[in-house]
């Protein structure tokens, strides 16, 4: 008898549970939610989705569903906070859903004052996962100071607990896209919310597509795994950004383009950077990283008057050998219309500080801006004595006749740095490009 009690006990608990998941199911709009076979679905209204996908994804985490996915059509929102989520969030396909930034919905005066940064979609912790649909920005509260406008960033909890969190997000065939050329959104930033909460996780994006937005940031720690491959950046001021952290990064088999302001209407310059990697001093007890940058194609071509453009440009402010970057079998090709005046540079590497570096097998190719007559691809400058540019090996590689700039205010080639010959380039050690008869390698 007190088992059958016990069991018609946990029936009735079983029986009010589902009747509260039912009620709270019902505070979303069926017109616009409906759940079947597992799966949140969501249908745009045409005006303002914020609070019917907010809603969905709260449907999604009472009834423990990893699914929620936008029909065809367009949805404009606000700004959305996922909290530990764990699972997909997916349109129709690429081209058929379209989440759209309704920025002059957003309060910027109140934000300013909260010191707040711009975000379309914030996923607090979790494993998340992105992909078929195309995401639009918009010039986000243009006239105010924000420096951090993004599309989609992961982090941790909303109040820092100077704890270690955890986030996990992949995204896969999307779109990202905006308007603005001079003042780039960012597509995807990982980072954490404040210096004292260590975030870990990993970062994956692969097969997507990135237009007049800077691509993808990641900040993770505890030597995380990021992996950006097989992507298209399409004039984005910065393509990849490797900042401050351990992290182990794969930038592989990706297409950055650079064919900005070719008589479009939209100005007279260009300027960017397609992979962009540094460490922080301030985090140097957790420093270890490891950076791989291969089988990638940058161009830049047709450019206007003002040209300043770095493809890989690797900064080190900590002298340590945990860090490590490989930069091997990329093509490089740029074609710069020289009729214009101007400050014009293309480079293939720059390098400020930092060891053990490995260069092979690349190609650089194309009518490229020049000084002195020739053309800098590779400009490398200590910071200091304390952290010099050491075991750096450039080999197989065809440098297009271009120079490579080596001053490391220390004289010679520094320790451990080595060119071999036949990489169809020159070589200025220790002089203004200007004033240097560069030797041949």
């Amino acid at each position: 008898m007190a088992r059958r009690r016990s069991y018609w006990w946990y029936a009735l608990a079983y029986l009010a549970l589902s009747a509260l998941s039912i009620d709270a199911a019902a505070q979303c709009d069926p017109a616009f939610v409906t759940v079947a076979n597992g799966i949140v679905r969501v249908s745009p209204n045409g005006i303002d989705d914020t609070d019917t996908i907010q809603c969905a994804f709260d449907e999604a985490q009472r009834s423990r569903l990893s699914r929620v996915q936008l029909t065809a059509g367009e949805f404009f929102v606000r700004e959305l906070e996922i909290e530990d989520f764990r699972g997909v969030f997916q349109g129709a396909s690429q081209s058929a859903s379209t989440l759209t930034w309704l920025t002059e919905a957003l309060d910027c005066e109140a934000l300013q004052q909260e010191t707040r940064s711009l975000e379309m979609i914030r996923f607090r912790r979790g494993r998340p996962t992105v992909w078929y649909m195309t995401i639009a920005g918009a010039d986000a509260c243009a006239l105010r100071n924000f420096f951090d406008r993004t599309l989609i960033r992961a982090s941790g909890s909303r109040v820092p607990n100077c704890q270690a969190e955890n986030v996990s997000l992949t995204v896969d065939r999307t779109t990202f896209t905006s308007d603005e050329d001079r003042r780039q959104t960012s597509a995807i930033r990982v980072a954490s919310v404040s210096r004292c909460s260590p975030l870990t996780g990993s970062v994956s994006v692969r097969y997507s597509t990135f237009s007049r937005v800077s691509g993808v940031g990641s900040e993770l720690q505890g030597y995380s795994p990021v992996d950006v491959r097989f992507n298209r950046f399409k004039f984005s001021r910065v393509g990849v950004s490797v900042g401050e952290r351990s992290q182990d990064v794969s930038i592989v088999g990706n297409r950055f383009s650079m064919n900005l302001f070719t008589g479009d209407g939209r100005g007279n310059s260009a300027s960017g950077t397609g992979v962009f990697v540094r460490d922080d001093p301030r985090n140097a007890e957790d420093l270890r990283q490891t950076i791989r940058i291969a089988n990638n194609t940058f161009f830049a071509n047709n450019a206007g008057r003002a040209v300043r453009v770095e493809w890989v440009d690797a900064r080190s402010y900590v002298a340590d050998e945990r860090r490590s970057i490989e930069i091997t079998d990329n093509y490089f090709e740029g074609n710069i219309n020289r009729s214009y005046w101007g400050d014009r540079y293309l480079r293939f590497l720059v390098l400020r500080g930092g060891a053990n570096g490995y260069v092979a097998g690349n190609t650089v190719v194309g009518d490229l801006p020049n000084v002195s007559g020739v053309p800098l691809v590779v400009d490398a400058l200590d910071y200091d004595v304390s952290n010099s540019i050491k075991n750096w090996i450039f080999t197989e590689n065809d440098l297009g006749g271009g120079v490579v700039s080596w001053q490391l205010g220390k004289g010679g080639l520094g320790e451990g740095n080595l060119f071999t010959p036949d990489q169809n380039g020159f070589l200025c050690i220790d002089q203004a490009l200007e004033l240097c008869s560069p030797e041949l390698i």
